[in-house]
C-alpha cells in the first residue's frame, strides 16, 4: 500500500453535530476512499488539542462515520489507511469542529392548578 492517503481530507468535513443527550453531541466525518487492493480500512483519530490524539477508532472499511458521546468542547480529527500487513498511512489534513454547551430548554405551560387555604 502506499504511505499517503489518497483522501482528499478537504473532503474530510464534519458533517452535522447533534446532540444526542444532555450536552453530549457527535460529529459525521466523511472521506474519499483509497484505491488499494490491499486496503483493510481506516482509523479515525479524535482529540482536544490539535495533532494530539487521545483516541483512535478502527472504522473497518468504511469513508463515513459518527464519532459519538462527545462532550462539549472543541475537537480535532484526522483518519489514516491501513492495509493487510497492517501498515498504516500518514495522517490525513487535521479537521476540528465545536461541540457547544446548549442548556436545554426552559419548562412551558406552567400553572396553578388549584390553590388551598386552610
Amino acid at each position: 500500500m502506499k504511505k499517503f492517503l489518497l483522501l482528499l481530507f478537504s473532503f474530510l468535513t464534519i458533517s452535522a453535530f447533534a446532540f444526542t443527550s444532555a450536552f453530549a453531541g457527535s460529529a459525521i466525518l466523511q472521506w474519499n476512499p483509497n484505491s488499494e487492493s490491499d486496503l483493510v480500512g481506516y482509523k479515525v483519530y479524535v482529540g482536544s488539542v490539535s495533532t494530539n490524539y487521545d483516541q483512535n477508532i478502527d472504522v473497518k472499511n468504511v469513508t463515513t462515520y459518527k464519532v459519538e458521546d462527545l462532550v462539549p468542547g472543541v475537537y480535532y480529527f484526522a483518519v489514516t489507511a491501513y492495509d493487510t500487513a497492517n501498515l498504516e498511512s500518514d495522517y490525513s489534513n487535521e479537521v476540528s469542529g465545536e461541540i457547544e454547551n446548549f442548556p436545554p430548554a426552559p419548562p412551558t405551560g406552567c400553572m396553578i392548578i388549584e390553590i388551598i387555604s386552610d
